[in-house]
């Protein structure tokens, strides 16, 4: 991760200009000096990403399963209008740019593939999902890339699409959630399944290469009461305790990890 230099790092980088300077008029004893500096300009830079990392309060939620690659015209969210699938008005279809598909509902979605390959006539696209959007197809997009036609290469049926400027699963708080600040931050288990809390009263959870959830909660009691949305509205409640570095939630442990590690 690039960073912004600070004013002290300046003054080394500066410091470092100045040695090697003095080094090209004398060389005894240039090249020590100038190592030396070299080695505290190093520790430096190590020092401020360690801090850096430490002082990292918050993760982007949007970020974690948006749009990471607008190079394909099928990057984006796309909600299906006729055709086969147009019963699903409540589902939100997205393509990351990267080889990603999401099938998405409110605070809810559901990971799979998706891909664009040639049979030598014609360029295919090929989608893997739990449902709506699952199989390989033929594919016309409007002018202005806006709105898409999908032909089934089995049986020969359509799905029309239609582009959406936006999209979030993330909820927003009320303002009146109560938070503990033990819970804060990422959390992973053994079976690869994710936890995060933040302070505002959002929730995220996440099994890697599966699905996802996003939450509102509060507190209450040693136990976390939490709310989403997958076309109805949902509650749900769990135990929870937390020792340092360990989250036990509705009996499972949880190890506590670097936000930049949370997915």
């Amino acid at each position: 991760m690039r960073k912004t230099l600070t004013l002290k790092t300046a003054a080394v980088l500066t410091a470092a200009a100045a040695a090697f300077a003095l080094c090209s008029c004398s060389q005894d004893g240039g090249e020590a000096e100038s190592s030396a500096v070299n080695t505290t300009v190093a520790e430096q830079t190590e020092a401020e990403t360690t801090k850096a990392a430490e002082t990292k309060t918050e993760v982007d939620l949007d970020s974690l399963h948006g749009v990471k690659s607008n190079d394909s015209k099928f990057s984006g969210y796309w909600q299906i209008t006729e055709g086969t699938g147009s019963q699903l008005e409540h589902f939100v279809f997205m393509f990351d740019g990267e080889n990603t598909a999401y099938l998405m509902a409110g605070n809810q979605g559901y990971i799979g593939s998706y891909g664009v390959t040639s049979n030598g006539a014609e360029s295919i696209f090929k989608t893997q999902l739990m449902f709506g959007l699952d199989g390989s197809y033929t594919y016309t997009f409007s002018d202005e890339a806006k709105t898409v036609e999908l032909v089934n290469c089995d049986d020969n049926s359509v799905t029309k699409m239609k582009k959406l400027d936006s999209y979030s699963s993330v909820p927003t708080p009320s303002g009146k959630e109560k938070i503990d600040d033990a819970l804060l931050g990422a959390w992973l288990d053994s079976n690869g399944e994710y936890l995060y809390f933040d302070k505002s009263g959002v929730m995220y959870r996440s099994q890697k290469g599966f699905d996802f959830t996003y939450y509102t909660y509060s507190v209450s009691n040693k136990k976390i009461n939490m709310k989403y949305n997958f076309v109805n509205d949902y509650s749900e409640k769990a135990d929870y305790e937390v020792n340092g570095d360990v989250l036990t939630y509705n009996g499972i442990q949880y190890k506590k990890i670097p936000l930049d590690e949370l997915e």
